[in-house]
């Protein structure tokens, strides 16, 4: 039983972005940490922690949760969590987090405490004597709870169950059951029970009767429609093998309220080899919600090409749009992807949406030489244009090239640049802008004393709306590592890097905040540190920064240069627990000021691979010149990994 004639999940990209509005004070941290331990072999134990302190949406989220395993088949889960505050909501980004969308605002607030729990858990029917499965679970959720995944209005509930058991050799039973409530009116239930008989090797038959309830305070205008409806459904496939099967399938409404739509309905599908090169899948349907269809055409010539056409048709797409009008003619996607030879590859992908009255096409061509072990080239193309109802027309264009070299553990060398284009035909379009991006590494074993380091990450992005919204970040570094194979009691880096940050609009710099100042910098570290004996550990650093720094959408910078001083001791107490003691001292000669700080921590390593650490710093000195802020005194935390 489907409501959706081409299946019941949509597969989404969706990246998350970490934002700052544009008004409030947004001063504070984010700090968060899991931790998981196995007690026995069958119980293990997490914990989750987070906080936000950021003025304008403080929030604090605590989590603990138990899972009991038996085996593959069988396994019980508990989740608990509870939040404070309001966090900041969600908001929508189509290019990047360059430019945000109007989102939803947060449901939480200061000084409310707001739970969720879950329980969920599965096993086979074995301790019962019965050959099957099943599953189920409940979650709740109560109002303004607010975390990186949810922000919940409404206090909610939802459930579900589903399972199978073999009644025979041949046949089995399935059923399920779904269902969800919030305090404001919004319900969904669903029931289903259906079967799965194997009338020999090559036929089954399988059906199912499903009754769901749909409530809303304030009924959408979308076919998601509501009331109550029952339906029952048949599907007979015959596979003969692997290379060709054929089925038959229909649906019809037994019974519905008259706000609700019927989803009768009726199809066949065949999926089957051509040829030992050829493969071929086609499906069509018909019914209340309209017709619907899929045909996929794949082609192998060989066993390094791959070139497939495809066509959809989902009478559902044209409601995910509240201003749909016009007619839905489905979509086409034709792709190849080849090997040539041992060095040669390519890809190429065309997708033509023509959706009612805003049809979209997009294009993407890409090609990867591989001359050797050591050397790698791809570049990619892409090309986009959609229409909406009122005109307006988008297109979206870009490429990237690429190049990897790897020579043993001697030389490692890596390089990527990108660029997009978006434009559209309204002129006060937020969204048209240039981006370029480069991103690159190299490494090197100058001798079996020194290595060079070197990396480059740059965004260069222009808006043609205004100025102010273009963004600008480079960051480049060089630097050498000296470790005499002689003395390996000795480590010691120089480094440079240059820093040229100007977020965009909607974005932070490198001290997180908003609309911050526009600055480039000159920086030059060197640091060292001596193992003296099996227990002491002393090191120290010098660096010099020359900035300019300007107000934004300004070209009127002004210079100041600082100088960092860093002393540094560490004591191995006893197996895997350090203590750590620093002195800093910043001297800025353009106004003769000197601060002074000193820190104190300790940390433990875990394993081969992870180090934690806390401790307090007196002051307000940073050993990363990059900022343009000092840090807060106080206590701090601090986690390294190692690999």
């Amino acid at each position: 039983m489907t409501n959706n004639p081409l299946g019941d999940y949509d597969v989404n990209l969706v990246a998350q972005y970490e934002y700052v509005p544009a008004t409030g004070d947004i001063d504070g941290y984010t700090a968060g940490a899991r931790g998981e331990t196995w007690v026995s072999d069958h119980l293990r134990l997490g914990a989750t922690v987070l906080r936000e302190t950021t003025g304008l949406a403080d929030n604090d989220l605590g989590g603990i949760d138990i899972l009991i395993r038996d085996g593959e088949a069988r396994e019980l889960s508990l989740e608990y969590a509870t939040s404070e505050g309001p966090g900041f909501g969600s908001g929508f980004s189509l290019n990047g987090g360059l430019d945000l969308e109007p989102g939803n605002p947060s449901y939480g607030l200061p000084g409310l405490r707001a739970d969720a729990w879950r329980i969920a858990g599965r096993t086979d029917l074995a301790f019962l004597g019965l050959d099957g499965e099943v599953e189920a679970f409940f979650d709740r959720k109560e109002a303004g709870f607010s975390s990186p995944d949810d922000n919940i209005q409404y206090d909610q509930e939802a459930w579900g169950l589903s399972g199978r058991v073999a009644v025979s050799v041949r046949t089995d039973l399935t059923f399920g059951g779904e269902g969800f409530r919030d305090d404001n009116g919004k319900r969904k239930e669903t029931a289903r029970i259906g079967f799965a008989h194997r009338l020999d090797e090559q036929w089954t038959l399988e059906g199912e009767v499903a009754h769901d309830d749909r409530r809303e305070s304030v009924p959408s205008s979308t076919l998601v429609d509501y009331g109550k409806r029952t339906d029952a459904a048949l599907r007979l496939t015959w596979k003969r093998d692997e290379d060709l099967s054929v089925w038959g399938f229909g649906q019809v409404t037994l019974a519905h309220d008259a706000s609700r739509r019927s989803n009768d309905r009726i199809g066949a599908g065949f999926s089957t080899r051509l040829s030992e090169r050829v493969t071929l899948l086609a499906e069509a349907s018909d019914g209340s919600l309209g017709g619907a269809g899929r045909l996929e055409f794949g082609y192998r010539p060989n066993d390094t090409t791959t070139t497939t056409i495809g066509y959809r048709l989902d009478p559902l797409r044209r409601f995910d749009a509240n201003d749909f009008s016009g007619r839905d003619r489905g979509s086409l996607v034709f792709g190849t992807s080849s090997r040539v030879n041992d060095r040669w590859s390519y890809l190429s992908e065309s997708t033509y949406s023509a959706l009612g009255t805003r049809p979209s096409l997009t294009s993407g061509y890409g090609v990867t030489y591989t001359p050797s072990e050591r050397w790698k080239y791809d570049g990619t193309l892409q090309f986009g244009e959609s229409r909406e109802e009122d005109g307006t027309r988008l297109e979206r264009r870009g490429f990237s090239l690429g190049l990897r070299y790897t020579e043993a553990d001697l030389v490692s060398a890596g390089l990527r640049g990108e660029w997009t284009n978006e434009n559209s035909n309204r002129p006060s379009n937020a969204l048209d802008r240039d981006t370029w991006l480069v991103s690159g590494f190299y490494e090197t074993k100058v001798s079996e004393d020194w290595r060079f380091v070197s990396s480059l990450d740059a965004v260069i992005s222009d808006s043609d709306q205004s100025s102010f919204r273009d963004g600008r970040y480079v960051e480049a570094r060089i630097g050498y590592a000296w470790r005499p194979v002689e003395n390996d009691r000795i480590n010691a880096l120089f480094s440079y890097t240059y820093l040229h940050d100007l977020p965009g609009a909607d974005q932070v710099n490198i001290d997180g905040n908003v609309d911050g100042p526009r600055q480039k910098s000159h920086i030059v570290n060197a640091a060292i540190s001596w193992k003296a004996d099996p227990v002491w550990t002393l090191g120290a650093k010098y660096g010099y920064r020359m900035r300019e720094a300007a107000d934004r959408g300004s070209n009127d910078f002004t210079r100041s240069e600082a100088h960092l001083a860093v002393l540094r001791a560490d004591y191995h107490i006893v197996h895997n627990w350090d203590v750590m003691a620093e002195i800093r001292g910043l001297w800025a000669p353009g106004t003769n000021i000197t601060e002074k700080a000193a820190l104190l921590g300790v940390y433990r390593l875990f394993g081969d691979n992870i180090r934690v650490g806390g401790g307090y710093l007196w002051g307000t000195v940073s050993d990363d010149l990059r900022k343009i802020e000092s840090p807060d005194k106080g206590y701090f935390l601090n986690i390294t990994t190692q690999f």
